[in-house]
């Protein structure tokens, strides 16, 4: 939802006169915390994801995408917008296909390398086409798409790493390693992480930042309770980051994080060296494919989950990155070498001029 909402403040900051913009989501905890905070209007589709192999959940799921659709296309039937834009999910598929059924322009926005079902079930109908990265285009079937890059949640331009500091209480000398698995966090590296944190803080001279998600913090708790006193002290434990991320990317010298798209552009625009950790059950393995970007790059290593938590690897491979500063230094740069900082703007005009171009022929 981060690049939804990154596109429609740079729709509403450069459009005149003024858009009237609605958001269009499920009802999920984050997504619908998320758009009730942006202060637009919103609307929950009763939507829900479809499985890959039919059974009892299919069924079920394609009786709630059933009603999606008819409310989807009463929502366009009433709102009559002058375009639509998604940015996959399967709470996209019938609200673009309504639109398109009833000649309305839609914008898809594909972030990962490997493009998802949605977008790819919606490609061929939609009016314009941009990417995160190249190789999904071929996969869309679109080579008349644009190369824009992610959009990107507000601050990644003017980033304060002081005030990340200060608010989440780090040492101003000792290099932060951050580590982090989405908003729901990864339990797979949260767990190899506390027991790794003793060697990097204790060897190494850093200070650990993990954002276990939700679900996990009061474990890793535990398992932090088996390390000394001293390096407790600078293991930061942490449930979510809502808001400052691009402050506290800032603030790192090393991350060591999952590979969704989102991630991996921001890591990017932050000139972050990283560890990367694809999700080993993501489909199509898209996650593999988002981190190639980074390591063919130069800006990122990048190894399967199986290896990453065998002990003793992630402090060794994070431990050696910290001893070469120069190194680090290097990655960081190759890495801002791949970030598109306009990318909301740039996705942002196109879709006003499919929008003026369909005011104009009312």
């Amino acid at each position: 939802m981060y690049p939804a909402l990154a596109v429609g403040a740079s729709l509403r900051a450069s459009a005149e006169p003024p858009l009237d913009l609605h958001l269009v989501g499920t009802h999920t905890g984050l997504e619908r915390r998320l758009f009730e905070e942006s202060g637009l209007p919103a609307h929950y589709l009763m939507a829900r994801p479809m499985p890959a192999r039919k059974g009892l959940k299919w069924l079920v799921n394609a009786g709630y995408l059933s009603g999606a659709v008819v409310q989807a296309h009463g929502l366009v039937r009433r709102l009559r917008p002058h375009a639509v834009v998604g940015t996959g999910g399967y709470a996209s598929v019938p609200v673009l296909r309504a639109a398109s059924s009833r000649g309305v322009p839609t914008h898809i926005h594909e972030m990962d390398a490997y493009a998802g079902r949605a977008n790819r079930m919606l490609a061929a109908r939609a009016s314009s086409v941009s990417v995160g990265f190249e190789p999904a285009l071929a996969q869309l079937g679109r080579p008349d798409g644009q190369v824009t890059g992610n959009p990107l949640r507000e601050g990644f331009g003017a980033p304060d790493p002081g005030s990340a500091r200060e608010r989440f209480g780090l040492d101003p000398v000792r290099p932060l390693i951050l580590v982090f698995g989405g908003s729901r966090g990864a339990l797979a590296i949260n767990e190899a992480m506390v027991p790794a944190s003793e060697a990097l803080i204790r060897d190494h001279g850093a200070q650990v930042l993990l954002i276990t998600g939700r679900d996990h913090l009061g474990h890793c708790k535990g398992l932090a309770t088996r390390l000394t006193s001293d390096c407790r002290r600078h293991l930061h434990l942490i449930e979510y980051v809502a808001e400052g991320m691009p402050d506290l990317m800032a603030a790192a010298q090393l991350a060591i994080t999952r590979s969704g798209a989102a991630t991996v552009s921001e890591l990017a625009a932050a000139r972050l060296p990283a560890i990367l950790i694809p999700y080993p059950y993501a489909m199509a393995d898209h996650q593999r494919a988002n981190a190639s970007v980074l390591e063919a790059a130069g800006a990122a290593a990048v190894v399967d989950q199986e290896e990453a938590v065998r002990p003793g690897f992630l402090e060794g491979l994070a431990g050696s990155l910290l001893k070469e500063k120069s190194r680090l230094q290097a990655m960081g740069e190759a890495a801002y070498r791949c970030a598109r900082l306009d990318a909301a703007d740039r996705i942002a005009q196109i879709v006003l001029e499919l929008a003026s171009r369909s005011r104009a022929e009312e």
